[in-house]
C-alpha cells in the first residue's frame, strides 16, 4: 500500500509538472513576468519592454522584434516565444499608435491606444500580462 501510495504520488507531482499555461509562456516565464509587475517604474516588467521597445527601434524599420526579443531576454530571462508575444505587441504598438505615444510610452493616450492589443497579447502569454500604468495625462 505504501509503495501504491508513493507511485501515485509521484505521478501526480509529474503530472503537475507537466501542466501548461494555455499561451506561449511556460510557467516559469509567468512567475517571472509576475514578478517583475506592472506599472511604469523602473525594473517593472512594463517598463522593461518600453525601454526594449526604444533600443530595438530603427528610423527607417519602426521596431525590430528579433533586437527586442533579445533586450527583453536578457533584461527578464523569459523563453523566446515568450518574448516572442511582448516583441509582437511592441511592433503593434508601435506601428498603431506612435504619434500617440510620443510624448510617452506611458501617457494616457499611448496606454489608451494599445489597449485594443491586450486581449491578443494576453492569448498569446496565456494569461493576463502585467499592465501599465499613467505617468502622464497627455
Amino acid at each position: 500500500a505504501v509503495a501504491a501510495l508513493a507511485a501515485l504520488a509521484a505521478t501526480g507531482a509529474q503530472a503537475e509538472l507537466q501542466v501548461k499555461p494555455k499561451g506561449r509562456c511556460t510557467v516559469a516565464d509567468l512567475k517571472l513576468i509576475q514578478a517583475a509587475g506592472g506599472g511604469h517604474g523602473v525594473g517593472s516588467f512594463t517598463k522593461e519592454n518600453a525601454d526594449c521597445g526604444a533600443s530595438a527601434w530603427n528610423a527607417w524599420l519602426g521596431i525590430q522584434a528579433d533586437s527586442y526579443k533579445q533586450c527583453l531576454r536578457k533584461a527578464t530571462p523569459v523563453s523566446e516565444p515568450c518574448a516572442e508575444c511582448f516583441a509582437d505587441g511592441g511592433v503593434w504598438g508601435y506601428n498603431t499608435c506612435k504619434w500617440k505615444c510620443m510624448v510617452s510610452w506611458c501617457s494616457a493616450s499611448c496606454l489608451a491606444c494599445n489597449k485594443e492589443y491586450l486581449d491578443k497579447l494576453d492569448a498569446c502569454v496565456g494569461a493576463t500580462a502585467p499592465r501599465p500604468t499613467t505617468c502622464i495625462n497627455a
